[in-house]
């Protein structure tokens, strides 16, 4: 091996251990900021500015690195996100703060999953324990708290918003622990063990997802046993069957229960749903663009399209009060 080469290596490997350190302390910083004290923090754009680090980081790896690679599938979906950018702006679907700001909110996620899968960082052994530590003190205060609402009515509400927000607080601790753990059944056991105290938030959805959990971790327990054969389709079919058991009370409420009470949410969710494929049907193919269907971005400046629809009267969807707009995901695909 060559010096050139050597020194080239040592390069690339100061790099991603400058990557490694950064990134840690990103992830520190979005979890606990951005998830566990998000509501009691009160500041709305740190997922923003935590993704603006990231993509900063990334860059900066990119260009630090000798072939300047950029993952193929990642410039396709800037390509489609750009596209349905200028594609809003031509159609002027709502206004351009709305536009651009629902284009930030939904290409987020992609970023950051990318820019994550590329600079491909490791925590060490001491970062992996105090993970860990963190979620364990951070669970026995959210066990607490869970507890507590046995007896205190609305305490979740108090500290942490909404129960949802305690549900999604557990879902994150209980992951980083997994994550943080050596993956052992010792160590899956007292997942699960964790991941229960949300069960304490009486969320009919997190019912659901706590079923699959218990069959993903036990029954296939790593990517290897994602086979697809008799066996593992049977029990595809039976975990299917125990979500919809566990999260029945949702899905009936939102597709089957004829919702006569215009004073719910679950009306103005119905409505999302009802009205989404009414507006992929005319707006065809692309659909009515960003910034303007069940989204943040269409209550900020209130989107024309709840008026087109007839839905702009419902509790929740209307200008007045518009809380439920960005209650569901799928609908703002329309």
């Amino acid at each position: 091996m060559s010096n050139d080469m050597i020194t080239e290596n040592g390069k690339i490997e100061q790099l991603q251990k400058f990557v490694n350190i950064h990134f840690f302390e990103l992830f520190i910083a979005s979890w606990i900021l951005g998830v566990i004290f998000y509501t009691i923090v009160g500041f709305e754009a740190i997922d923003e500015l935590c993704a603006g680090m990231l993509l900063v980081l990334f860059i900066f790896y990119v260009f630090k690195t000798p072939e300047w690679r950029i993952n193929k599938v990642l410039l396709f979906i800037l390509f489609v996100f750009l596209f349905y950018l200028f594609y809003s702006i031509q159609i002027k679907s709502n206004t351009i703060k709305s536009i651009f700001m629902d284009f930030i909110i939904q290409l987020k996620p992609y970023l950051a999953f990318f820019c994550v899968y590329h600079i491909a960082p490791k925590f060490t052994g001491w970062q992996r324990k105090l993970l860990k530590d963190l979620s364990l003190l951070i669970w026995f205060c959210l066990c607490f708290l869970g507890v507590s609402q046995l007896f205190v009515r609305d305490v979740l509400v108090t500290v942490m918003g909404h129960p949802t927000v305690f549900a999604a607080t557990v879902v994150s601790v209980s992951l980083v622990y997994l994550y943080s753990s050596n993956y052992t059944m010792k160590d899956k056991i007292i997942f699960i063990v964790m991941l229960s105290v949300g069960l304490l938030s009486g969320r009919a959805k997190f019912y659901g997802f706590f079923a699959c959990a218990f069959v993903l971790v036990f029954y296939f327990g790593t990517a290897k046993n994602l086979k697809l054969n008799l066996k593992n389709i049977v029990a595809f079919v039976g975990m299917f069957v125990a979500v919809l058991l566990v999260a029945w009370q949702k899905i009936e409420i939102y597709f089957i229960q004829n919702l006569g009470d215009e004073s719910t949410d679950s009306l103005a969710r119905f409505a999302l749903y009802a009205t989404s494929f009414k507006i992929f049907g005319d707006y065809m193919p692309f659909g009515c663009g960003l910034g303007t269907f069940a989204t943040h971005a269409s209550r900020v400046d209130y989107s024309p399209i709840y008026g087109e629809y007839g839905i702009d009267y419902i509790w929740g969807l209307s200008k007045s009060y518009s809380a439920f707009i960005a209650d569901t995901y799928y609908p703002s695909l329309a």
